[in-house]
């Protein structure tokens, strides 16, 4: 069992990673961002990148959805996220999708059958088939990673972090929505800053890896409840007796 705990957690980081090389959404833009111009659009392009990031890391809450297309494979997410306090929302790497919650360093996750078999045996997957799973999210735990996954400050700093200078590609609207975007030298892909309102990222897009990841709901009120009977991970891992 133990070899295949850490699956879960190499998806999770691998969303965080590819969130700055940018899939498929249609996700719409969010009316927080509406309003009147804000001037973006004739600031140079490191700047852009800068007010953006402020107005991002300075939001309450944020909802992020796509598709990315990674070494670890096709990753879809539609996660809403408060702050550093945690999120929720449901993740699929491949098609092998599940929900996840987490609240501080406390991560929650329910899947499919074949999800949990990538977790423990054939007999255990089974019995835990659309049963919630609980375990530690903090730094020294493998499940690490959901805290990048759910951690907005975690997030939008991968997100926002280009691997290569940034340049202006022009004003332009997004699915609707008036941004002005940027170009990154090194992968090619755009992200799409409002030029209404606050400068919040609207998305960012790579054609050419077939990535887009959305963002929207700005300061919108994000829920968090614990699942109700969840199973403690690290106990089912003991009584599995590492099988």
């Amino acid at each position: 069992m133990p070899s295949r705990r850490p699956q879960l957690a190499v998806i999770g980081a691998a969303v965080a990673l590819a969130a700055a090389c940018g899939g498929n959404s249609s996700s719409g833009s969010s009316g927080s961002s509406a309003g009147t111009a804000n001037g973006e659009a004739a600031k140079p392009a490191g700047q852009i990148l800068a007010d953006a990031r402020k107005a991002a890391l300075a939001a309450s809450s944020v909802h992020v959805a796509g598709g990315i297309a990674a070494n670890a494979g096709r990753i879809t997410l539609d996660v809403s996220l408060l702050g550093s306090r945690g999120g929720r929302g449901r993740l699929a790497i491949n098609g092998l999708g599940f929900r996840i919650i987490r609240i501080g360093n406390t991560a929650y996750f329910s899947g499919s059958e074949a999800f949990y078999r990538k977790l423990s045996n054939s007999a255990a997957a089974s019995l835990l088939k659309g049963r919630w799973l609980k375990a530690s999210a903090d730094s020294s735990s493998q499940f690490a990673s959901f805290a990048q996954l759910t951690d907005m400050q975690k997030l939008i700093g991968a997100a926002l972090k280009p691997q290569g200078t940034p340049t202006k590609a022009g004003p332009r609207t997004y699915h609707g929505q008036p941004v002005v975007a940027l170009r990154d030298g090194a992968t090619g892909s755009i992200l799409y800053v409002a030029t209404q309102g606050p400068p919040y990222p609207v998305a960012i897009v790579n054609t050419r890896r077939r990535s887009a990841v959305t963002f929207d709901r700005w300061g919108e009120p994000v829920a968090l409840t614990a699942p109700a009977n969840a199973i403690d991970f690290s106990q089912l891992a003991q009584g599995q007796g590492g099988g």
